[in-house]
């Protein structure tokens, strides 16, 4: 539990050992990233799966340009091949975020629950730039009303959502 409460020091403190171990080649692996060498892209959605799959086949049908962070190799290796952008990765890490050149982002989406997570990526990416619109996800209310305090321009609610949606049918 200690090592899940203090991730971003831990992540600081061993950064640059970690990056030494990052330039050792390894043929044997396929990398867990891919950039198409196409326009700049406009929206980042940060996780594939389930809610994060439908906003990327409406965003796809609609012919946006985008890249997918997701922290599950398997969902990020079917992307490599497909020749898809993405990156595996956590959206609490830095390094992550900037390989999505923030500064010509124009929309990020983050289907992640983890309030402390939204929390981070809100004041990391305004503090970079301001002008990106960020949709982030809760689970209850009076996180919502935090995330928007904080900088959040929209905050998804799935549970209330889908109430809204079954109460219609």
């Amino acid at each position: 539990s200690y090592l899940l409460e203090f991730k971003n020091a831990m992540y600081l403190i061993f950064s640059p050992i970690l990056n030494l171990i990052e330039k050792i080649p390894m043929p044997l692996t396929k990398k867990l990233e891919y950039f198409q060498r196409s326009k700049h892209k406009e929206i980042v959605l940060i996780g594939r799966h389930r809610m994060g799959g439908m906003f990327y086949d409406t965003l796809k049908r609609m012919k946006k340009s985008m890249i997918v962070i997701d922290n599950n190799p398997d969902i990020i290796r079917k992307m490599v091949n497909r020749e898809e952008s993405c990156v595996y990765g956590d959206l609490s890490n830095p390094e992550v975020l900037e390989k999505t050149n923030l500064n010509k982002v124009k929309v990020i989406i983050s289907t992640a629950p983890a309030e402390e997570d939204s929390l981070f990526l809100l004041a990391y990416v305004k503090k970079r730039n301001p002008k990106i619109k960020i949709l982030v996800t809760a689970r209850h209310a009076y996180e919502a009303d935090k995330l928007y305090k904080n900088g959040a321009d929209y905050v998804i609610l799935p549970n209330i959502l889908s109430g809204e949606k079954v109460s219609l049918i």
